[in-house]
């Protein structure tokens, strides 16, 4: 793979420009370092707990679905088989359809 020469020029620039500044800014920023560190450890504690109880809610959702599905596939173990005929089954069907309207509009 090439390198481009201007890319690297222009990130050693870059990264030399970065590390002046730092050693520049280093000494204005030291007593604020502690209480930023503070609040990016509150922050990232407060964000793994909500986390945390959102996935125990979703753990606990999914194990009350998983209960219920077990519950009806066990019922339906238990339940005597019933066999349908073609012309049950075809009511049924024509039982859940919408009722359509063939009259013709005025």
């Amino acid at each position: 793979m090439a390198s481009n020469p201007v890319s690297f020029l222009t990130g050693l620039a870059i990264g030399i420009g970065a590390t002046l500044a730092a050693r520049d800014l280093a000494p204005a920023l030291a007593p604020h370092a502690r209480t930023l560190a503070k609040r990016g450890i509150k922050a990232a504690v407060i964000g793994f707990e909500r986390g945390r109880e959102t996935m125990a809610l979703v753990a606990e959702s999914l194990s009350d679905v998983l209960a219920e599905v077990q519950a009806e596939l066990h019922a339906e173990r238990m339940a005597p088989p019933v066999e349908e005929t073609g012309s049950e089954l075809l009511a049924e069907l024509l039982a859940e359809e919408q009722p359509v309207d063939l009259a013709p509009e005025p």
